[in-house]
């Protein structure tokens, strides 16, 4: 995997902030709470981040999850634990990294390694969670940190409170090349 950046490209993502990553993302709207999520039609509440709560930084409760999730996903990945990834991971990563393919047929364990060496210098392992929001069971923490290649990564990651459980679902984020 390679990408070409011009100077001007990289000058406009090293512009950009964590916060107006989450700003954009938001924007788009969050989830809507749990009770309402079941309605039919669109499941984002545009409004969100104007009635949520603003979580200090670190993030509280909901950015030390975060980080103890990316910290385990880093050693998981060092560890080549396919299954841990899996099990800790959306549910698109069963089919990413699974032993077998969406129509049944096996996957090698070589193939599966080498998808997860392609994908882990995409996953943030070093993050700073610079604050976010909360509201009812839906969280979205603006973070910062560097990704498995090195490159700074910043913007905003989106999760719900499920029994308790402070779980990452998606994220919206650039990554700039170091220097």
């Amino acid at each position: 995997m390679t990408a070409s950046l011009t100077p001007a490209t990289i000058g406009i993502l090293k512009a950009k902030t964590a916060q107006s990553q989450a700003d954009e993302m938001l924007a788009k709207g969050a989830l809507r709470d749990k009770a309402s999520r079941n309605q039919t039609g669109d499941t984002r509440d545009k409004d969100w981040q104007k009635k949520a709560n603003v979580l200090p930084p670190g993030g509280g409760e909901a950015g030390r999850a975060f980080n103890a999730f990316n910290q385990a996903l880093a050693a998981a990945v060092k560890a080549n634990d396919l299954d841990t990834i899996i099990a800790m991971g959306p549910t698109e990563w069963q089919s990413t990294f699974g032993d077998k393919t969406s129509d049944g047929r096996p996957v090698s364990l070589r193939k599966r390694l080498l998808k997860l060496s392609a994908q882990a210098i995409t996953f943030t392992v070093d993050t700073k969670v610079l604050g976010g929001y909360v509201l009812n069971d839906v969280y979205a923490l603006v973070y910062e940190g560097r990704n498995g290649a090195g490159w700074i990564v910043r913007g905003c990651a989106l999760g719900v409170i499920d029994d308790g459980k402070w779980v990452y679902l998606r994220s919206n984020d650039i990554a700039i090349p170091p220097g």
